[in-house]
Parts: C-alpha cells; sequence; structure tokens
C-alpha cells in the first residue's frame, strides 16, 4: 500500500509541475471557438467596410439589377433582390421535400424500426450525410440535369427544382438526425402511460410525442434552412445561376427556371475580381449578409435544442394486449401498419436513389478506372491521363489541416466538458461552437482570403488553404470530443480524485483514454470533411492545373511545398464537369468515383471503428 501511495505520489508531483502549462494550454484552446468567430467577422467587415457607407441597401435588397462590370461609360449597380430571390426559393422549395421525407424518416427510426434496422438506416443516413457537395452538384449537373430534359421536355435541366431536390437531400440527414434525438428524448413514462390508455403507437406519435417534441423538431427544420441558405457548390452548379424573379409566384412553371443564389454568386465571382475594388468589396457584403442569417439560425437553433433537450431513456419494452382486438383495435392497427409503411418508403425513398445513383457513377467509371488511373498524372485539360496530383494535393490538404486542428479541438472539448464552469462566458463559447458550425462553406473562403491570404501574406497556397479548413472543421472535433467525454461516468473521475490524483492527471490517465473512441470518431469525421471542400479552397489555394515534373519517386510523393498552389480532388472534378468543354465522360466520373469512394472508405473506417471500441466498453 505504501509503496502504490509512493508511486501516485511521485506521478502527481511530475505532473503537478507541468498542469499549470497544459492548464493554460487547455483553456485558450477552449476559448478558441470565441477567438475564430471574432475573427471571422473581424476579417469580412475589413475587407468590405470601405464601401459599406455607399451601399444603396435599397437597391441592394429590392432591385434585381447586378451589373458590377457594366458597358463604358454606365455606372455599376449592386441591386441583388434576384439572388436573394433565388436563395430563398431554393430554401422553400428543398425544404418544402426535405421536411416531410426528414421527419418521416426520424419518426420511423425512431419509434418503428426494429434495432437491427434502425442501425443499418442510421448507418446509410451517416454515408448520406457524407457526400460532398461538389458531388452533390456533379449529380445534379450530369445525372439530373440531362434526366429532367428528357423526362420534362425541356431545353435546360440545371434549374430551381433541381438545385431544390440536390438541397434537400443534403438537408435531410441533419433533420433526420436532430428529429430522432428530440423523439428519443421524449421520457419513455410518456409512451407507456399512452400505451396503457389503448393508444396505438401512431397515436402515441402525433398525440404525444409531436406536442413534446415540437421544440426539438422546429429546431431540426431550422438547422435544415440554415444548411439550404449556405449551401454553395451544389447551388452552384445545379441551379443555372441566372438572376431571375418571376411574375407571378405562384406559377408551378417557375420550378423550371434558372435562378442564382448568394453563395453562388460569390463563388462565380470573386475570381474575375481585383483587390480592393468595388465589385470585390461588393461579394464581402453578400458574405455579411450570410454570415449574419446562418448565424441567427444556428443560434436560434441551438437555443431551442438546448431548452428541451433531456437525458435520453432506454427504448422502452413492447406492450402485448394479451387479449383478442375489438374491431375498433383492428381498425386501429390497420391505420398504423399504413403509416408505418409510408414512414418507411420515406426512409428508402431517401437511401435507394442515392445507392442507385453512386452505383451508376462507379459504373460510367469503370472505362478508367485502374492504377495507372490513380497513379498517373493529369494529361492536358485534364482530358486524358490520371488524377495522381489532385489525389496527393487533397493528401496534403487533409495531413496539413489535421495538424492545425486536431490538437486545438480536442484541448477544446476538454476544456468544455472537464475545466469550463457553468456561466455566460462557457455558455457564450459553446454558442461560438454552434455559430462556427453554421457559417457558409463559401464565407469562410472570404475569411480564408481576408485572414491568411492578405493579412498574414500567406498568398494563395496549400497552408492557406489548410488554415481555413481547420477553422472550418474544429467544430466537428470539439462537438466529438465533448460528447465523448461526457459518456465517461463521473464515478470514474471520483474514484481517482479519492485517490489523490489531480485533475490533469485523472483527465490523461482515465478519462481521455476511456473516450478514445469518440475522439477518434470525430477526428477521422474531420478528415472526411476536409477532403471532400471546395468552397473553402476555391481562393484560398486550389488551382486547376500545376507544372510539376513527377519524373522522380520524391517530387511524385512530395509535389506540393506549404507555400505552392495545389491541386484537391473537390476542386478538380468542379473544374472537368463544369469549366472544360468537350472532356469525356469517363474523366468526369472517374474523378467523381474516386472522390466518393474516399468519402465513403473513411466513414466506414469510422462506423466501423465506432462499433468495434463500443463492443469493447466494459460500462
Amino acid at each position: 500500500m505504501a509503496s502504490k501511495k509512493k508511486l501516485l505520489s511521485g506521478l502527481g508531483t511530475k505532473i503537478d509541475r507541468a498542469e499549470p502549462f497544459i492548464r493554460s494550454l487547455i483553456y485558450v484552446s477552449g476559448w478558441s471557438s470565441i477567438i475564430f468567430v471574432i475573427a471571422i467577422f473581424f476579417f469580412i467587415f475589413k475587407e468590405a467596410a470601405p464601401i459599406l457607407i455607399k451601399v444603396d441597401w435599397g437597391s441592394f435588397f429590392f432591385e434585381n439589377r447586378w451589373i458590377p462590370n457594366p458597358a463604358e461609360g454606365n455606372e455599376p449597380s449592386y441591386g441583388a433582390a434576384g439572388m436573394l430571390y433565388g436563395t430563398l426559393a431554393i430554401t422553400v422549395v428543398s425544404m418544402f421535400i426535405a421536411m416531410p421525407l426528414g421527419l418521416s424518416a426520424a419518426i420511423y427510426i425512431s419509434e418503428f424500426a426494429s434495432p437491427k434496422v434502425k442501425e443499418t438506416l442510421k448507418i446509410l443516413i451517416e454515408f448520406l450525410a457524407a457526400v460532398p457537395s461538389i458531388i452533390w452538384g456533379f449529380i445534379g449537373l450530369v445525372i439530373m440535369g440531362p434526366l429532367m430534359q428528357k423526362v420534362l421536355g425541356i431545353e435546360v435541366g440545371v434549374n430551381l427544382l433541381n438545385a431544390s431536390i440536390v438541397v434537400a437531400l443534403m438537408a435531410v440527414p441533419l433533420i433526420v438526425s436532430i428529429s430522432e434525438d428530440a423523439l428519443r428524448a421524449v421520457p419513455d413514462s410518456y409512451r407507456e402511460a399512452a400505451l396503457a390508455l389503448g393508444a396505438s403507437r401512431w397515436e402515441v406519435v402525433y398525440r404525444v410525442l409531436f406536442p413534446s417534441a415540437k421544440s426539438g423538431l422546429l429546431a431540426a427544420c431550422m438547422l435544415g434552412v440554415g444548411r439550404a441558405v449556405g449551401e454553395t457548390m451544389a447551388v452552384w452548379m445545379a441551379s443555372g445561376s441566372t438572376e431571375n424573379i418571376p411574375d407571378n409566384l405562384f406559377n408551378p412553371a417557375l420550378l423550371l427556371d434558372r435562378v442564382k443564389a448568394l453563395t453562388a454568386t460569390i463563388a462565380s465571382e470573386m475570381p474575375d475580381t481585383a483587390h480592393g475594388d468595388d465589385h470585390y468589396r461588393m461579394l464581402f457584403v453578400i458574405g455579411i449578409v450570410l454570415l449574419l442569417i446562418s448565424v441567427f439560425i444556428n443560434v436560434v437553433s441551438d437555443i431551442v435544442i438546448k431548452g428541451v433537450k433531456n437525458k435520453n431513456q432506454k427504448m422502452s419494452e413492447a406492450v402485448h394486449n394479451p387479449f383478442a382486438g375489438s374491431d375498433f383495435e383492428t381498425k386501429k392497427l390497420r391505420k398504423e401498419n399504413r403509416v408505418k409503411g409510408f414512414m418507411l418508403l420515406a426512409s428508402l425513398v431517401l437511401i435507394v436513389p442515392i445507392l442507385v445513383i453512386i452505383a451508376y457513377l462507379i459504373y460510367k467509371a469503370s472505362p478508367v478506372l485502374s492504377w495507372d488511373y490513380i497513379w498517373g498524372d493529369p494529361g492536358p485539360l485534364g482530358k486524358s491521363g490520371g488524377i495522381w496530383l489532385p489525389l496527393i494535393g487533397t493528401f496534403y490538404l487533409v495531413v496539413v489541416s489535421l495538424i492545425l486542428v486536431a490538437p486545438i479541438g480536442i484541448l477544446a472539448g476538454v476544456y468544455l466538458n472537464e475545466y469550463a464552469p457553468n456561466n455566460w462566458f462557457t455558455r457564450a463559447i459553446n454558442m461560438a461552437v454552434t455559430s462556427l458550425a453554421g457559417v457558409p462553406s463559401i464565407v469562410h473562403a472570404l475569411f480564408g482570403v481576408g485572414c491568411f491570404v492578405l493579412t498574414f501574406k500567406m498568398g494563395e497556397s496549400l497552408i492557406a488553404a489548410a488554415c481555413t479548413i481547420a477553422v472550418m472543421t474544429i467544430p466537428v472535433i470539439v462537438t466529438a470530443t465533448r460528447e465523448a467525454l461526457a459518456s465517461v461516468p463521473q464515478s470514474f473521475r471520483d474514484a481517482c480524485w479519492n485517490m489523490g490524483a489531480t485533475k490533469w492527471q485523472t483527465i490523461r490517465t482515465i478519462v481521455l483514454p476511456n473516450s478514445v473512441s469518440g475522439i477518434l470518431t470525430g477526428v477521422i469525421l474531420e478528415i472526411s470533411r476536409a477532403a471532400g471542400e471546395t468552397a473553402p479552397i476555391l481562393f484560398t489555394g486550389a488551382t486547376a492545373a500545376v507544372a510539376i515534373n513527377t519524373s522522380d519517386l520524391g517530387t511524385k510523393l512530395m509535389p506540393y511545398d506549404l507555400d505552392d498552389r495545389f491541386m484537391a480532388l473537390s476542386y478538380h472534378l468542379h473544374v472537368v464537369a463544369e469549366k472544360i468543354s468537350g472532356m469525356p465522360e469517363e474523366m468526369k466520373y472517374g474523378t467523381a468515383a474516386v472522390l466518393i469512394g474516399l468519402i465513403l472508405v473513411v466513414n466506414s473506417f469510422s462506423i466501423s471503428l465506432r462499433l468495434y471500441l463500443r463492443t469493447r466498453k466494459k460500462w
């Protein structure tokens, strides 16, 4: 016993010497989310500031006349009403599609599905959420567009309906996840009481669960709205990018009109601006509008979710009626089965088409999918050759961003769960994490330009793009770490403290080892997010081509320095799919198949690791 105490005492002494420094590092990391949110506002307002006092806000919001580069002798016009309409129209139509599907799927998963079906559907929806926006844009442009032309007999397949369907499919996983959490948070005693009174399971859902979880369901839909408002690449590629306000807003034909959203305007026009001119600064003004909208939506949603979230209860055991059912009960059962079938159909509508599309992508890419295609460098304009340079560029982007974000994100999660007091400042940090997660990717791109490219003079480079991605993905690791730490029983900490361990010693030796699976999940999700993002690297370092001789193995494996511009799979797909005419189909599909394959492999590893480590838990 004495030797154990001596050992623990010595270990504690060594840890105590380093603990003040470690604690300071944890505190600074914990405050990083507020710092980054303030930095985003500062740098975007900094770039827009010279023109803010000159903006005619009436024209900006209510005139459909965006002409930043007029003919000689004419004044530029910055009326963004057409783009505001496009953003609003895509959001409304996409939510009209996504909300019924998302809520139906959440109800089925939470209340009707068997445990095995529930786990399978949740995994498939996770895969759906992992599909990058550039892949959705590619699907809208190359698959859905021609399909609409053929089925509807229209000349142009990229339009409001196309973009809305794509955005709806992107928003549904978020709605499903938050809605299911809201339904599961309703105490099981509510279900048991309703079932004891003779209610069917469907009656329990719409008479008991809906009223009890309505705030959480509303928050899920609001987060879906935020996802739709902030989407960039998919909207840019699938909407037609034409400012247009119809005369009759109730004419169904407007669904086939081409529209242009605020996010797509920034993405498409920023490369053609000169730094410091009015056009450049007006795009930052649009960024301010998007930033304020997204932060408002996400903060309100977070407040609503936190207001109704309780500890999840275990699923209650099914209640069986030992007596034969009456006619009334039989009718109720038939109605419940019809509703259950509809909910299952809604879930399958989300999953099956995506699986079919992915299979179609791989089929169309099969002529080029080979080792030579992976290892080869792109040919002229990307019309031949392979994708090694974009692939290795994506690898280095992920690695550098992970090196930057993982320590900060993990330490921030440790601070929020282990050190942060329950006061207004901690609530502000949590709000900052939520706000940072909801900032549109194109606004992160503007922040990257203002902060890393210009202020820190990194230029358009790999390190500038990696820093931008790191700031964008820090909420993923912070949230995953915080939830993983929170799942470790408090009794583990109490036992360690009672033996004389310091707080950091307890965290390092007990809490972190028991939460490693959740933390690794967050890290792997960051890898997936970084590999698939396009908008944040548009103006910060990605390029369509590089002049690099990769004849020797060393250059082949390390073709980029940190201050070089680089190729990335997501940006390469955007270029070959939309920017270059006469591009062979197999080259487009090959790039898309490799990118989505990479993302799905990373997410499959994450899910497998999580399931494996879950089975090894002893508590």
